[in-house]
């Protein structure tokens, strides 16, 4: 038994791993609704096997408002998720611009064990463009950021497992000697199956190496 439990975390991670790699983002463009048809109570979009809900928005400075953004549904690797589009800008003068965009996302039939962050952020640009993600309240010491000239994309992977995870989004744009952009933002949530399931699993595939294990 003691094997058995040292056996369950490490296919966990394994699973956790591979589902956190990225490669090639497919995008679902006729799906793509306005962020400000979201802020209503009730407003939800669902993208696979996620449901994506609670929206709020602000912005200050050059940011667009929610009528000129588009929320548009992503997979990325088996991870579902959102794109969300527009001309996030800070022009040249004044103080910084900033874009906070707060929402929920539940997964019913799995648990969300991680998040993938990517930004098209210009690197080039002389000025910052900064994305920060927190997850609040489920991981208060987790955070995600993305900078223009460091990384265009991070990941993070979670303590726990959960079904339902809150999520804020804050895009901070300050320009140089050029305004400086951003256009879109991708996110997707990797996701295992239930606890129960993975467990049937391992137990599976211990089966297997033991019968080897015997007919060796």
């Amino acid at each position: 038994m003691s094997s058995l439990k040292h056996c369950v975390p490490s296919i966990f991670a394994i699973l956790l791993m591979a589902s956190l790699s990225f490669g090639e983002t497919i995008v679902h463009s006729a799906d793509a609704v306005l962020l400000s048809t979201l802020l209503n109570d009730g407003g939800t979009l669902t993208v696979g096997d996620k449901t994506f809900s609670d929206f709020t928005y602000s912005a200050v400075g050059d940011m667009p408002p929610a009528t000129a953004v588009n929320v548009i549904p992503i997979i990325d690797d088996g991870d579902f998720g959102l794109r969300f589009q527009a001309g996030f800008i800070d022009l040249v003068g004044g103080g910084a611009s900033d874009s906070l965009i707060t929402f929920s996302v539940e997964a019913p039939a799995d648990y969300i064990v991680g998040a993938n962050l990517f930004g098209n952020v210009d690197a080039a640009s002389p000025g910052i463009a900064t994305i920060t993600e927190t997850f609040l309240p489920e991981f208060s010491t987790t955070a995600i950021t993305i900078a223009s000239g460091v990384n265009l994309s991070a990941s993070a992977a979670f303590d726990a497992p959960v079904q339902r995870l809150n999520v804020q989004k804050d895009i901070l744009l300050f320009a140089g000697e050029s305004p400086a952009t951003l256009s879109f933002v991708d996110q997707t949530f990797p996701q295992v199956p239930e606890p129960s399931t993975a467990l049937l699993l391992t137990f599976g595939v211990l089966g297997l190496l033991s019968g080897r294990r015997g007919r060796a």
